[in-house]
């Protein structure tokens, strides 16, 4: 069980006794009988929730760390890439799978044609 003083939970020194506020990096509320709450910026690894995104492979809080995968997760889905068919063109993802996706259209029109349906054998011409 933690200490309580009140709903608060104390943290306290290596000797047992409660740290001073001025001391204590954050005050968790609620906890652990109810939910437990910090304050906006109340941690600094967690952060703030107006943190500025961070750098690619650059240090941050989480909050910087989530605003900069979802700027680059919008960025990824950007619906203007044009499908790149050629395997060794660079592209970003979006274009190369829909390169994917069309030649697997194409190559799904070309099975069809071949492909008898009905007695699950591969159409022939006659000479």
């Amino acid at each position: 069980m933690l200490p309580r003083s009140g709903n608060n939970v104390l943290m306290i020194d290596t000797d047992g006794e409660p740290l001073g506020s001025s001391a204590n990096p954050f005050v968790v509320s609620g906890a652990p009988a109810g939910d437990a709450t910090i304050v906006d910026g109340g941690d600094v690894c967690e952060g703030a929730t107006d943190d500025t995104a961070a750098t690619a492979g650059g240090t941050g809080t989480v909050s910087a760390k989530l605003r900069r995968a979802t700027t680059q997760l919008v960025a990824l889905g950007a619906v203007a890439d044009a499908a790149v068919t050629d395997p060794t063109a660079s592209a970003s993802t979006i274009a190369l799978l829909k390169g994917i996706l069309t030649e697997l259209v194409a190559i799904n029109v070309i099975l069809t044609d071949v492909h008898d349906a009905g007695t699950h054998t591969i159409k022939t011409s006659t000479p």
